[in-house]
């Protein structure tokens, strides 16, 4: 089974400033709803959804993080959570699941902001269009978060990563959309963060980091200058007062083994 929609839910201060961000990105709002009573947004950025939800939290570097898989029939993710032993809500309600060391994760039918048909995903030739979507958290118990998302529990498909060594674990999970909607997940064992909360953020992979950079650059938006990343790509980082951090890197020339396509496993980078 696998999610047709990834959802990645952030608690911000300002909507509307952080919406305006992902739009000059190119995302574009899917609808605005309420939660709870507090104001809400979803937008697409790629075949990826970000959810905006007004809260006060106080947390402005790491605002608080959910993730959510859309999924065409929960009764069946139901069953086979039950089956690995998972303690799941009462029937009629969204099944909240908390990884092990990450955010809380939420299997829902799409009843709100995104219908039965597939995301519009546009391609532009000209480009730059974007490529994946990846929510990413450094996690301080790896194998116990791999586990829960994978086979132990959400089933979801590796598409590549490394299992080895200690501290420097990582996997890269299919969530939707053959591999353009990704979660992440990175070994945090010898990582120095110790703020409250979950250390994390949005990643987007596009086929043109310089251009994409120009484009924020030019609506006034808070972004880096174009670098490398430790594997040579291009790459910068952007981030407003109230919203996520957002890292934006271009994929390696030829593709990147695994990202699409079968699953590639953990057999290395």
């Amino acid at each position: 089974m696998e999610a047709k929609h990834l959802v990645c839910s952030v608690a911000v201060e300002d909507i509307p400033s952080v919406r305006a961000f992902f739009e000059a990105f190119g995302g574009w709002r899917l609808r605005d709803f309420e939660v709870d009573g507090a104001p809400a947004a979803w937008l697409q950025v790629g075949a990826g959804i970000v959810e905006l939800i007004e809260r006060r939290h106080g947390m402005l570097f790491y605002p608080p993080l959910a993730v959510r898989l859309i999924v065409d029939d929960p009764a069946e993710w139901r069953a086979r959570l039950e089956e690995r032993g998972h303690a799941l809500p009462e029937d009629g309600a969204d099944l909240q699941l908390a990884a092990p060391a990450g955010p809380t994760l939420t299997i829902a039918r799409a009843t709100r902001g995104v219908d039965d048909a597939p995301l519009v995903v546009p391609h532009d030739p000209a480009g730059p269009n974007v490529l994946h979507f990846q929510t990413t958290w450094w996690s301080k118990r790896w194998q116990d978060d791999y586990d829960f998302l994978t086979e132990g529990g959400l089933g979801l498909a590796t598409s590549r990563g490394r299992a080895e060594p200690e501290g420097g674990r990582i996997c890269f999970l299919r969530a939707a959309y053959e591999g353009k909607a990704i979660v992440e997940v990175v070994d945090g064992l010898y990582d120095d963060y110790a703020g409250p909360g979950l250390h994390w953020l949005i990643s987007i992979v596009v086929d043109d980091a310089a251009a994409f950079q120009e484009r924020m650059a030019a609506a006034g938006q808070p972004v880096s200058g174009v670098g490398l990343t430790p594997w040579g790509v291009p790459s910068f980082t952007g981030k407003t007062e109230h919203g996520p951090l957002l890292f934006v890197y271009q994929e390696r020339e030829g593709g990147t083994p695994g990202m699409v396509g079968e699953p590639a496993g953990l057999a290395g980078m």
